[in-house]
């Protein structure tokens, strides 16, 4: 089963997690759940959007680098909020392709709590590896 963990000490004004899932799908959603998470408490936001998502890149961390950028894209350019993921992932003959939506709300400063302006999803030290039997990644954003 996926899981992510906030990792504690990694830097200043950043924040960092490892993301863990048995397929690259469940890897790439619990990172996306762990973005969305570090911005507000999702459980008060009502989907009222899908955002149909299609991203190929050349390498696993490229792609990841640019979904997670998707969710500060949609929350910088429109606010609204990312709440849900459905992602597929394929290796193409260029290198990875994710198809699939993203869920999101409006968000809205006098009902919602912003926890943290997440600001870039950085390079530093990032990566998605098969670790065993399951997929691990590291990711730190810059806030």
């Amino acid at each position: 089963m996926g899981r992510y963990e906030y990792l504690e000490d990694e830097a200043i004004a950043d924040v960092a997690f490892r993301a863990h899932g048995s397929t690259l799908a469940e890897l790439f959603y619990q990172a996306a759940m762990a973005t969305a998470r570090l911005q507000t408490d999702l459980s008060l936001l009502e989907p009222t959007h899908s955002i149909d998502l299609d991203i190929s890149k050349s390498t696993l961390d490229r792609l990841l680098k640019a979904f997670l950028g998707e969710i500060l894209f949609y929350k910088d350019a429109d606010l609204i909020f990312a709440t849900n993921f459905d992602v597929n992932i394929q290796e193409v003959d260029t290198g990875y392709r994710l198809v699939g939506t993203m869920s999101g709300a409006d968000f809205d400063y006098e009902k919602h709590p912003m926890h943290n302006d997440l600001k870039a999803i950085t390079w530093h030290n990032l990566y998605v590896e098969k670790k065993g039997d399951e997929w691990e990644c590291y990711v730190l954003i810059d806030i």
